[in-house]
């Protein structure tokens, strides 16, 4: 059973005092992630600063969601420190665990409340440069703690996944611990190693002679121990595939599927715009592969074994009973590109001092030209398994799992159907993604939609439901501009379905224009017969830009711009709505800029149109969904 959150809090805190003797200073670690990393450089932090400063500091690291911010931030702490880590999620919102603490906080500081006065405190945040609101949250949570009356102790630190997070997030950690210093009055404690001696974490792992390893696996695959609601990443709904089918047609080189997810028997709703959470399997040639290269791990693939978290390591549990087929199909990420901290886990399992000290050597590597990490690693689409093979690392089977290994995130797709068109059913269209791997001279195969690829109708699949800001107009006479290229198209046709649905229920709807865009019509017009049927019923105008036919690349923003005074007056005169899903590296800057040149054309300057959209975006009526 879970543990509630103030008694999780309360075990957090007696943990952190009983570990350096009650008597520390009180450094206390707060996080708000959607995918992990923030908890990680969290837990790291913690540990770290255990090792760096032993009974000086009493150090607690927690997540959001068991922080009970309102009472602990008012208390007094002119002696503690209160480091925040927090990621940003979309187009610039808090993550899920973080919006009612990030909202709690934007108030007290817009009343200037004081809330947190005297309290010293340090922000990292973590983002993607490509996202135009980059680490938002973050920079919100820095300015806003301020403003309620805290004391920054350094710069806000900015961590960019597009790039290298776990640099930017090592960099700031090293201004960060003489900050610490400075700030609490404490320094190294005799002896201490800075944190570098800190050891690897493992789970024991032992077999259970007598058990039966099918039962195991069954019982511990994603799912399996709880079959009712709330269905969230922790307790998905196992569902059903209930048909599948292939969008592209012969003409193209490369895959996007269509896929129908069977909800029957979940009661799970969901409204347009929403996504769908997927738990992906890595495949039986990757999970082949992993357990060749784990000591002993081939000859107790199916056995069934116990996995338990050590005393005093700081891991999170694993299913058990299970199989190490079961967690390496489920639970551990295989192909994901490597992380720093891997290279240095694998350090410890190198065949010699050479091999684990080039690691080492490479996990520290700074940024800039002589970024050798980037280089070799990032760039070359290395996962821990190429690594492995490269340096000939083989880590036991509880190292493995606690330290080289990460875990198996889900991946999130915006449903592209409306629950009125097709109650209890959720389709996801998926481009299959397969790029070349310079590392290791190989393919790098997106695990979630080489899953997906893998499954047939009536396979079972592990899903969730997260709820979207990415909405239509609750007035469905307003005008609304979509704008949807290859697999941006998705949301776009859940829209689309709901529009059909209001007016066949007799509503009018607003003008509507749908702009498109792929290759060729002959290869990848996804959806096209239903795309025109739309557009037959006055459900949308449709613009396709077709980037491979003519001479000249044409794109979305093309489309925009010849439509730009007609777009326009939609959004500023007739109180319209402007949608955006796709590429954020590309298109949707192209297409904020081609907005900016319509706001130009209208007789704005360039600022002017700039804060129009602005505007748009804070009414709610620019929204973007962008990855």
């Amino acid at each position: 059973a879970r543990i509630p959150a103030a008694a999780r809090a309360q075990n957090a805190r007696a943990a952190a005092a009983a570990a350096s003797g009650g008597g520390g200073k009180p450094l206390t670690i707060v996080y708000g992630t959607q995918t992990g990393t923030a908890e990680r450089f969290a837990k790291a932090l913690a540990k770290e600063a255990a090792a760096r400063y032993g009974a000086a500091l009493s150090a607690e690291c927690v997540e959001i969601d068991d922080f009970d911010y309102e009472e602990r931030l008012a208390e007094a702490d002119e002696e503690g420190l209160t480091v925040m880590l927090f990621a940003t999620y979309g187009d610039g919102e808090p993550t899920d665990d973080a919006m009612e603490f990030v909202e709690w906080l934007a108030q007290e500081a817009e009343i200037e409340s004081d809330v947190v006065a005297g309290r010293k405190y340090a922000v990292f945040a973590l983002g993607n440069r490509q996202y135009e609101h980059f680490n938002a949250t973050g920079k919100a949570i820095f300015k806003d703690f301020g403003a309620a009356g805290g004391e920054a102790v350094m710069r806000l630190g900015l961590g960019d996944d597009d790039a290298d997070i776990e640099a930017d997030f090592a960099d700031w950690k090293e201004e960060f611990w003489g900050a610490l210093e400075q700030a609490l009055d404490v320094s190294v404690a005799d002896g201490a190693d800075g944190g570098a001696g800190v050891p690897m974490a493992a789970y024991d792992v032992s077999a259970l002679a007598g058990a039966d390893g099918a039962a195991a696996a069954a019982t511990s695959a994603p799912g399996a121990a709880r079959k009712r609601p709330p269905y969230t990443e922790a307790n998905p709904f196992v569902a059903k595939i209930g048909a599948k089918a292939e969008l592209h047609t012969a003409e193209s080189d490369r895959s996007c599927l269509h896929v129908e997810v069977d909800l029957s028997g979940s009661n799970l709703r969901y409204t347009s715009g929403d996504h769908v959470g997927v738990l992906p399997c890595n495949s039986d040639r990757d999970v082949m592969r992993a357990a060749a290269l784990i000591k002993g791990g081939t000859d107790m693939l199916d056995t069934a074994v116990a996995v338990s978290v050590p005393e005093d390591v700081d891991l999170p549990a694993l299913p058990s009973p299970t199989t190490l087929r079961a967690l390496l199909t489920h639970y551990i990420d295989l192909t994901g590109p490597v992380r720093r901290s891997q290279l240095l886990a694998l350090a410890a399992c190198a065949p010699d001092e050479e091999s684990a000290a080039e690691l080492r050597a490479h996990a520290a590597a700074g940024k800039g030209a002589a970024d050798v990490f980037k280089g070799k690693y990032h760039d070359g689409k290395a996962s821990v398994l190429d690594v492995m093979v490269a340096h000939g690392c083989t880590p036991d089977v509880g190292l493995f799992l606690g330290s080289v290994g990460t875990r198996l995130a889900p991946r999130f797709f915006s449903i592209s159907s409306s629950n009125r068109a097709h109650p209890g059913h959720v389709h996801i269209t998926a481009a299959v993604v397969t790029e070349d791997k310079p590392y290791s001279g190989g393919m790098l195969e997106g695990v979630c939609t080489h899953h997906l690829s893998r499954l047939r109708e009536g396979d079972s699949i592990a899903v969730f439901l997260r709820q979207s800001t990415f909405r239509l107009p609750k007035d469905p006479t307003k005008p609304v501009v979509m704008v949807g290229p290859g697999t941006g198209l998705a949301p776009f046709r859940a829209f689309l379905q709901e529009r059909a649905a209001l007016q066949e229920g007799g509503n009018t709807l607003g003008p509507a224009v749908t702009f498109f865009g792929c290759r060729r019509p002959d290869a990848d017009f996804i959806y096209e017969e239903e795309m025109r049927e739309f557009e037959r019923t006055g459900v949308t105008q449709l613009q396709v830009a077709f980037s491979r036919v003519g001479k000249a690349k044409r794109y979305v923003q093309h489309d925009l711009a010849e439509r730009g005074g007609e777009v326009w007056q939609w959004l500023s005169s007739k109180k319209g709505y402007m949608y955006v899903c796709g590429d954020a590296k590309h298109m949707a800057k192209d297409v904020h800029k081609a907005l900016v040149q319509l706001g130009v054309d209208s007789g704005l300057s360039e600022a002017r149109a700039e804060d129009a959209l602005r505007q748009l975006h804070d009414e709610g009526r620019y929204q973007r969904d962008v990855w």
